[in-house]
């Protein structure tokens, strides 16, 4: 079951093999932007989520969100990179992302709201596991 570090672990080892630089991988505790990766003068800023907590205290450690959870913490992610877009809406080639476990409850999330997501030019970043990543990214320079 894939953590939130887990999902930023994966999807930077994806990019990285997309010659993305990785200029920032946060982790559960650290606060501000899970990952920012550059390559020539693109820029993509992602916010994460997992599948479990990432906390072995947690009473949520090692047991799937629920469908309640999972709409909060794609809600959480949503406004993130809404800010992230506001905030950079003046600065050319900045992308926005959202990276998330490869599992029933946030692929039906998703696809709720698909048309707004693509309207909105956010990428998705579907993690099966550590070594597997698809993605909505289709970088060309």
């Amino acid at each position: 079951m894939l953590t939130e570090n887990d999902v930023i672990s994966a999807v930077c080892r994806y990019l990285q093999n997309m010659n993305f630089e990785i200029r920032q991988a946060l982790h559960t505790s650290e606060k501000g932007i899970d990952i920012i990766a550059k390559k020539d003068e693109f820029s993509l800023f992602i916010e994460a989520k997992g599948a479990t907590s990432a906390l072995k205290t947690s009473s949520r450690y090692g047991k799937l969100f629920n469908k309640s959870q999972i709409k909060s913490h794609v809600g959480q992610a949503l406004l993130a990179v809404m800010k992230i877009a506001t905030e950079y809406s003046e600065v050319e080639n900045v992308k926005i992302g959202i990276a998330l476990p490869d599992n029933e409850g946030h692929r039906e999330l998703i696809s709720e709201i698909s048309f707004a997501i693509e309207k909105l030019c956010i990428y998705i970043f579907w993690v099966k596991d550590l070594n597997n990543v698809e993605s909505t990214l289709r970088y060309s320079k």
